[in-house]
């Protein structure tokens, strides 16, 4: 997998949400989460 790549993206409307990673290979991701007042940015490793 090449650094870097943007590989999704999806919009969530409500305050409790899940997100379908099965298709990830394992490794270590970048997750970035934004609204109209904050950008959340995590690391995410799948196994």
């Amino acid at each position: 997998m090449t650094p870097g790549r943007f590989l999704m993206q999806n919009q969530i409307m409500t305050d409790s949400s899940s997100v379908d990673v099965s298709f990830l290979e394992s490794g270590i991701y970048v997750v970035r989460v934004t609204d109209d007042n904050q950008i959340v940015t995590r690391k995410f490793l799948k196994h």
